[in-house]
């Protein structure tokens, strides 16, 4: 499972605007695989797999796996990926997810400092992802 989601999974967090929060923008975590449609019934074992955590989406080619409930993440995904540890670019993603998952279950993405916090992991999150899309040719 970890060699597959090193290949094909996302651990994704964001910030958006969000009208019934006092700050006015609110975090999310979300973990993500994605395949071709023909590939459904892999994607299905997956909810098994993570003991009926998480769904199952589509679209007219793509089948996702989505996991963006906080406990189901801090309790289930987190701890099996800390256990069976991802390779690649994968494990930098997953380490700043794990610090927003704990961020987020002591609750300071409720406050305007806990935000800021989970902000700056963002977007080294997402300034690792550019940095690792082209790598520099010797």
């Amino acid at each position: 499972m970890a060699g597959f989601v090193s290949g094909e999974g996302c651990f994704s967090s964001s910030i958006k605007k969000s009208p019934t929060s006092k700050l006015g923008e609110t975090s999310w975590l979300r973990f993500i695989v994605t395949q071709h449609k023909r590939d459904q019934g892999l994607m299905n074992s997956f909810v098994n797999f993570f003991g009926g955590c998480g769904k199952i989406n589509q679209d007219t080619r793509t089948v996702y796996y989505v996991v963006q409930k906080l406990s189901d993440l801090t309790d289930i995904i987190i701890p099996f990926f800390a256990q069976y540890s991802l390779q690649g670019v994968k494990v930098k993603d997953f380490e700043d997810f794990t610090r927003v998952g704990k961020l987020m279950e002591s609750r300071a993405h409720l406050t305007k400092e806990g935000l800021e916090e989970i902000r700056k992991i963002k977007d080294g999150m997402e300034y690792l992802k550019k940095r690792n899309m082209f790598p520099k040719v010797s």
